[in-house]
């Protein structure tokens, strides 16, 4: 298994997984719409034999508070298709994810 960043080509097998995994389309909306309002800090996409077959994304958000602003990243969302569930490619996206999000100084994620 290989794990990499998106590429514009995986962005149909991407909203393929998470329809399949949840077993409907609303996660993939989510994925798509996340795009349209932040610029994804980290979106990793898990290969099997050629095939794209978990994805997992990390987007900007801020917390706030009455006197300050910090910046931090939402986990979400996190699919495998279902006939690769169980095999550990879940998990190894979120410890690849939160390696990735230490190389950029990312020291804060949220998990949704």
């Amino acid at each position: 298994m290989l794990i990499r960043s998106e590429r514009s080509e995986d962005r149909q097998a991407i909203a393929a997984i998470h329809t399949e995994a949840f077993g409907r389309p609303d996660k993939a909306a989510l994925v798509a719409a996340l795009r349209g309002l932040a610029e994804p800090t980290l979106s990793l996409v898990a290969e099997a034999d050629s095939r794209v077959v978990g994805h997992i994304l990390f987007t900007p958000v801020t917390i706030r508070s009455a006197t300050s602003s910090s910046p931090a990243l939402a986990l979400a969302p996190l699919a495998v298709l279902s006939a690769h569930q169980g095999s550990g490619i879940g998990s190894d996206l979120v410890r690849s994810g939160l390696d990735a999000c230490g190389c950029l100084s990312q020291s804060v994620v949220f998990v949704l």
